[in-house]
């Protein structure tokens, strides 16, 4: 069913973005004690190469402590493209987020907590195609997605150029697809009914973050990531209106346990400005997709 295929690598990739969101941050200070950053970010779907989103992206921090930082976001979609004729997705609503972080050192070595939360909202046309004798029918929901997470990190600095941090965490997400009426016309005498569909996950987050200081002003980072579910609803598309239709399970061949890794490299342009490149590659829950997200990024410090 293209209408159950389409919403599955939509809900995914989007669960992908708010999963990725939950480690967005703003790190460079200056005397006010505040940062601001911007971003460029795009990601993309094995699942179809004409799925993928681009977005602007700012974050903004302040420092009440010299331990601590806390800061908001904003990741609004520029171009989102639609997943085959099936769906199609609206850029009016931004993706909004919350960070907390607590930092033993101001090296980054020792511990680090931080806490993250996400929530987004997208409008979504849903159009069912011709098969055979059926009707094009369309319909529009929402889809809703939020996620929170929580990390604890510890820094061992290596020959005072490199800083190892493996870490611990748990994250939960959760996106919910309102139930909808396709609307009746005279092409469309049997117009369809669908219930909600509701996916979770609670999931168990474990890593190595490498990092190493060239010079002064340029470093390059990497991270190796697993991540398992150890809770996990996969949600189930069922309609009405026509007879013999039957559920369909929206995933019926989860990957409970999945890699990912991330690149990248930062130059401080300034005492209090930074420049950033950064590669993300996710396994997906979905048995042989993954997403690869690409985000250059500038940060000032206030």
């Amino acid at each position: 069913m293209n209408v159950a295929g389409g919403l599955k690598n939509t809900v995914i990739q989007q669960n992908t973005v708010v999963s990725n969101s939950l480690n967005y941050d703003c790190v460079v200070f200056d005397k006010k004690n505040a940062c601001v950053s911007v971003s460029s970010r795009n990601t993309s779907s094995s699942a179809d190469s004409n799925l993928n989103d681009t977005s602007g992206v700012i974050v903004g921090a302040i420092r009440p402590h010299p331990k601590l930082r806390v800061g908001l976001y904003v990741d609004q979609n520029s171009q989102s493209n639609p997943q085959g004729n099936a769906i199609t997705i609206s850029n009016n609503k931004p993706l909004v987020g919350f960070f907390a972080v607590w930092n033993q050192n101001a090296d980054d070595s020792g511990i680090q907590i931080k806490l993250s939360a996400a929530n987004g909202q997208k409008d979504t046309r849903i159009t069912r195609p011709i098969i055979g004798t059926s009707e094009a029918g369309s319909g529009s929901t929402q889809l809703t997605s939020q996620g929170i997470q929580i990390t604890a990190k510890y820094g061992f600095v290596v020959k005072k150029k490199g800083l190892i941090r493996p870490y611990l965490g748990m994250r939960f997400t959760e996106n919910n697809v309102g139930k909808y009426t396709e609307a009746s016309s005279s092409s469309v005498t049997a117009p369809l009914s669908y219930a909600g569909i509701y996916t979770n996950a609670t999931t168990a987050l474990a890593g190595v973050e490498f990092s190493y200081k060239f010079n002064p002003k340029f470093t390059l980072f990497a991270s190796a990531n697993l991540e398992s579910d150890t809770n996990v609803t996969n949600g189930v598309i069922s309609a009405t209106g026509v007879s013999g239709l039957t559920p369909i399970n929206l995933n019926s061949n989860p990957a409970k346990t999945r890699r990912s890794a991330i690149a990248g490299a930062y130059y401080d342009v300034a005492e209090n400005q930074r420049i950033g490149l950064l590669g993300i590659y996710r396994q997906e829950p979905s048995q042989s997709e993954s997403s690869t997200t690409a985000v250059a990024t500038y940060h000032i410090g206030m």
